[in-house]
């Protein structure tokens, strides 16, 4: 599979996806709005079932996208990124903490949801989209490797000049 190929068009395909799922998301959550209102005095729907249909297909075709974009990554670029010394260790940290995120996901996610709204969801998948894009649209595997290694990484020095 081309990973240099697929990575930014998958990236841009999964920001389209997900910007017009937020903008029907918005319609329909004005028109749940203005349902509720109503619903007090005269009981009018004003949901278009179209606008909840496109805001669920673009939900799954984000999804779709996403998964086919990084998932062949997962498993390549702690490999790569790491010397051969360290990559038995990485790749179990990486499986542990993919796991522990997992399970964090599964159970705290619907009471993060219900709590803060949808807005959450989405305002999370656009920041790990940016973060995702700026970190590995810069350099190849084997830069970000050698970045990584000589200490100079953005994290690292971001680091370096908050604890200042």
């Amino acid at each position: 599979m081309p990973r240099r190929r697929i990575l930014p068009s998958g990236t841009f395909m999964c920001a389209v996806l997900l910007a017009i799922n937020a903008g029907l998301s918005a319609v329909l959550d004005d028109q749940t709005k203005k349902t509720d209102a109503a619903a007090n005095t005269t009981g009018e729907n004003f949901i278009n079932k179209n606008v909840a249909q496109g805001a669920l297909a673009f939900y799954f075709l984000f999804n779709c996208m996403y998964s086919f974009t990084y998932t062949p990554l997962q498993g390549v670029v702690p490999v790569e990124a790491l010397t051969t010394t360290m990559r038995a260790k990485g790749l179990a940290a990486s499986g542990f903490i993919v796991s522990a995120i997992g399970f964090i996901n599964q159970f705290a996610g619907p009471v993060g949801l219900q709590n803060l709204g949808v807005s959450l969801h989405q305002n999370i998948k656009w920041q790990e989209l940016t973060r995702r894009s700026t970190s590995t649209f810069t350099s190849s595997l084997d830069g970000t490797a050698l970045r990584l290694s000589s200490g100079t990484s953005s994290v690292s020095s971001r680091r370096a000049v908050s604890s200042r």
